[in-house]
């Protein structure tokens, strides 16, 4: 019988696992997701929230950070395991406006931080879910 008990009990461990979990280390939070991600175009996206009522959308494609040009496209879309602990800067953006295209410094971010993140439980990336992790 105690057997039976044993075995019974590691067969519910994986089913009471939790899905998803996150940390918050050094302005980084770093999210355990079990899943699978479309490539290029399920990047998480970050707002941050104020008191006043005014949410800032925090960009992710395409801009010029701290004097350095960064874009997040691709041509090809694939369903991918998450193997790894997504690591989310915890950083905003401040606009200049010096010439045509729009260039940011880093930030500390204020307020309410909310990170929703788009991910699927199969394998062909058909069965989507929504992570949403708000910080205050």
């Amino acid at each position: 019988m105690k057997k039976l008990l044993f075995l019974f009990l590691i067969l519910l461990i994986p089913a009471c696992s939790p899905e998803s979990s996150y940390t918050i280390e050094d302005n980084t939070a770093i999210v355990n997701l079990q899943g699978y991600t479309g490539t290029c175009i399920y990047g998480p996206y970050i707002y941050e929230n104020h008191s006043d009522g005014v949410s800032n959308y925090i960009p992710s494609h395409e801009y010029i950070l701290n004097g350095e040009y960064y874009i997040n496209l691709c041509d090809v879309v694939i369903c991918e395991k998450i193997t790894e602990p997504l690591n989310i800067p915890l950083l905003g953006y401040e606009l200049i406006l010096d010439g045509e295209i729009p260039e940011y410094q880093t930030k500390e971010l204020e307020g309410e931080i909310v990170i929703e993140i788009t991910y699927f439980s199969d394998k062909d990336c058909n069965n989507e879910k929504e992570y949403i992790i708000t910080l205050n």
